[in-house]
């Protein structure tokens, strides 16, 4: 997978996760409740076959590079995951699986991915082979094609020949964790920012119009531009969020360990040593603003 990143702000408030005390009984309250929520504990209590999330049909598998297949199944089972003719098989440990596909050419041909356990089975329908890119950020890689058409002729004239069944989109939905998030966040509206809301429904959808206008501006004109190049189908993942530091995208030890994160790694060090200090006199804060503008 290869990773795009459009972030410009270096020292933005981490304002990610946890609040305390009750939340207003409002649409609004529970808005923020989902914003400022506990940190997410891993979800180990998988007792059926599951996958992770970001597996679904209409899905772009990595050419070229060894293929992970992970998710969720009973105990000890045995899981086996087929695609076309290739085979590959584990078990499940810690309620948790990962089997791993060797490495697969390019191809545009529609294929079924099949994950079994026992008698029970997952198949995943109209699946490629090409290039997976990651596009995160802030703002200028959050903000959708459908906004300000009008401002913009060219974009909705763009979105009016959006049709190519090789380029598949995938959007994560926006939430809060202080800790990696063992799976794609369950899709909700957002009342602050509708434009914003998951209308991809945690699925890969094709780059057509229906679909393409919900997709980050940046990522849909990389898509467009970079997949007649290669040649190949392309998928792109947006992950991304307004306002956010690029240090926010990058893991922890990494920031501790490399020289350039000085100054992020201090703000980082104090953060957490500091967080309830810190979200307590924000979450008040954010409550008073619920409770004066409950809509």
């Amino acid at each position: 997978m290869r990773i795009l990143v459009i972030s410009t702000i270096l020292f933005s408030p981490l304002i990610m996760a946890v609040a305390a005390g009750e939340l207003p009984t409002t649409v609004a309250g529970e808005w923020l409740l989902r914003e400022l929520a506990a940190p997410e504990i891993p979800d180990t209590m998988h007792h059926e076959l599951t996958l992770h999330g970001l597996f679904t049909d209409g899905m772009v598998l990595q050419r070229d590079r060894p293929v992970p297949i992970w998710g969720w199944g009973p105990e000890s089972a045995d899981i086996a995951v087929s695609f076309g003719d290739v085979r590959a098989s584990g078990k499940v440990s810690g309620r948790r699986w990962s089997v791993t596909l060797p490495a697969l050419p390019a191809s545009s041909q529609e294929r079924e991915l099949t994950v079994s356990c026992g008698s029970r089975g997952i198949v995943l329908k109209n699946v490629l082979v090409g290039d997976v890119w990651l596009c995160t950020g802030q703002s200028n890689m959050q903000v959708e094609m459908k906004i300000d058409t009008a401002a913009y002729p060219p974009r909705a004239a763009d979105l009016e020949a959006a049709n190519n069944p090789l380029v598949r989109f995938y959007k994560v939905d926006r939430a809060s964790s202080r800790r990696p998030r063992s799976d794609v966040p369950t899709v909700h509206d957002d009342i602050y920012e509708p434009w914003s809301n998951a209308f991809l429904g945690n699925q890969w959808r094709p780059c057509t119009k229906e679909w393409a206008q919900h997709v980050s501006a940046t990522a849909f004109y990389f898509a467009r531009d970079i997949q007649p190049r290669i040649g190949c189908p392309l998928g792109v993942l947006v992950c991304a969020r307004g306002a956010t530091s690029i240090w926010h995208w990058v893991p922890g030890d990494v920031v501790r360990e490399e020289a350039c994160w000085t100054d992020c790694r201090q703000l980082l060090d104090d953060v957490e040593s500091s967080w309830p200090q810190r979200v307590t006199p924000l979450a008040a804060e954010w409550r008073t603003f619920t409770d004066t503008y409950p809509t």
